[in-house]
Formats: C-alpha cells, sequence, structure tokens
C-alpha cells in the first residue's frame, strides 16, 4: 500500500503487481508524514504527535484516536509497527 495525492486530497492506495493496477482504499493518515502500520486484522495504525489513530479501511472509513501517550512522557511519534499477532506496537518517538 502506499499514499498519494489527488490534488488536495492525500488517500492511501494499494497496488496489484498483475495488472499494475492502483484501488483507493481509504483516506491517508492524518499526519503529514504518512507513516502507517498494518495490523494482522486489516486495519491501520498511525501516529500524530504522541496519539495513535486507528482505521478500518471501507466506505466512509476515517481515522479514530485510540490512545493518547504524551501523559507517559512519549513525544511525537515518527515510526511505528504492529507484531504479527498485533499484540504489540513498536514506535519511534522524537525529544
Amino acid at each position: 500500500s502506499f499514499v498519494a495525492a489527488e490534488g488536495d486530497v492525500r488517500s492511501l492506495f494499494t497496488h496489484d503487481a498483475a495488472t499494475g493496477s492502483n484501488q483507493k482504499i481509504a483516506p491517508a493518515p492524518p499526519t503529514e508524514e504518512g507513516d502507517y502500520a498494518w495490523t494482522p486484522d486489516g486495519a491501520l495504525l498511525a501516529a500524530v504527535g504522541a496519539t495513535i489513530h486507528r482505521l478500518e479501511p471501507g466506505p466512509g472509513a476515517s481515522w479514530t484516536p485510540i490512545t493518547d501517550l504524551s501523559a507517559e512522557g512519549v513525544g511525537k511519534i515518527s515510526r511505528l509497527a504492529v507484531s504479527p499477532l498485533g499484540d504489540k506496537i513498536a514506535f519511534v518517538t522524537e525529544r
């Protein structure tokens, strides 16, 4: 999957290597960096500052904040990854 702009709107797309076609699946993550991670159940996670957002792709999908880690001293999250079982999240923060 990848993020691309259509005019002023950024969206998330999948690419079919067999046909060469791209399909829009969701709005882009709500961050300029555009970093996101897939979960094993097919959802997406993205970080805005120290807040992690979740999206389940589909018609009318929107990013929903699920946790704010700033109270734990977490700074701006620049990268994140989800474990294969979906039970852990790793992230890189800026100070």
